[in-house]
């Protein structure tokens, strides 16, 4: 089972035997609860649900949800969860100084479920960053809404 985005251009996950609860790969009905993400799915061998990131973005920015914070790079390949997003948010990474480190762009990488998007701890050279403090900026496309918000990053 595959998840697009709304357009259909681009594959934001693709789910199966091996890395779902699914009994079989041969799916008979689906239904996604878009509040919350959750994948309801029945097949020959019974029904099955699990959670998502394709959850239905807000309509406007209230305050971005960080988590875990503090984020914690190690070798475990956790990502930081940046939440409450609304449609094609574009997200920048900075320093406490405005450097840029991370640029996720809504095409490819920022809201692949719309609501939320991940950071994998790089920067734009894809090698992890410091351990320090970082704002997390949050906009539309046009730039007319934007959203930040601070996390903590350690290096082990």
């Amino acid at each position: 089972m595959q998840v697009v985005n709304s357009d259909g251009s681009r594959l934001i996950a693709s789910y199966s035997t091996e890395n779902t609860p699914l009994p079989t790969n041969e799916i008979k009905s689906i239904a996604i609860d878009s509040k919350t993400g959750r994948i309801y799915v029945g097949t020959d061998l019974g029904l099955v649900s699990f959670d998502t990131p394709s959850i239905e973005p807000k309509e406007s920015y209230s305050e971005l949800l960080l988590y875990p914070n503090p984020f914690i790079l190690d070798s475990k390949g956790i990502q930081l969860n940046i939440k409450n997003l609304i449609r094609d948010s574009e997200i920048k990474i900075l320093t406490l100084t405005g450097k840029l480190v991370k640029y996720l762009e809504a095409e490819t990488e920022a809201s692949p479920g719309g609501d939320i998007a991940f950071w994998d701890g790089t920067d734009t050279e894809g090698n992890f960053v410091s351990s320090g403090i970082y704002i997390v900026v949050a906009f539309d496309k046009e730039g007319n809404n934007l959203v930040t918000g601070k996390i903590a990053v350690i290096h082990k």
